[in-house]
């Protein structure tokens, strides 16, 4: 069973802390699906992705119309976590890349096609997570 920091560290993107964030502005007040998608321009199905994560951290809770702070909790400690968490990715790039090349060495006699696409898969991984780094920095 994971503990609440684990929790929270898995569900914390810096998509769903600005989900967070809209809904608790408007505290009090419910904040509908479509009012989210719109002034967050993000899809209705993202938002639902994200609304999903905050509600199952408890931090909002679903009503009839909407969606309303269940739990208020500072966006700064929100942040400290995610930059405790972010603080790991240098790393994860590191050992992608280690694994690159780990993997391209033993690979060394395999066939071009399969050489390709390790290649690719690296690429992809690596492009992922500076995707996630670059999200991080434009939300913090």
């Amino acid at each position: 069973m994971q503990n609440n920091s684990e929790t929270l560290l898995k569900a914390l993107t810096p998509a769903t802390l600005r989900v967070y964030t809209y809904i608790l502005k408007r505290n009090p007040h419910e904040v509908t699906l479509s009012e989210l998608s719109q002034k967050l321009k993000l899809t209705k199905p993202t938002i639902l992705h994200h609304t999903t994560k905050l509600e199952r951290i408890e931090l909002i809770e679903k009503t009839q119309q909407g969606y309303k702070v269940k739990k208020q909790v500072e966006v700064a400690v929100l942040k400290g976590y995610m930059r405790l968490f972010h603080g790991f990715l240098p790393t994860t790039i590191i050992l992608m890349v280690f694994g690159f090349l780990l993997g391209s060495t033993i690979l060394l006699a395999a066939p071009i096609e399969t050489k390709v696409i390790i290649c690719a898969l690296s690429i992809i991984g690596l492009a992922i997570k500076l995707r996630e780094v670059i999200e991080y920095l434009r939300y913090t």
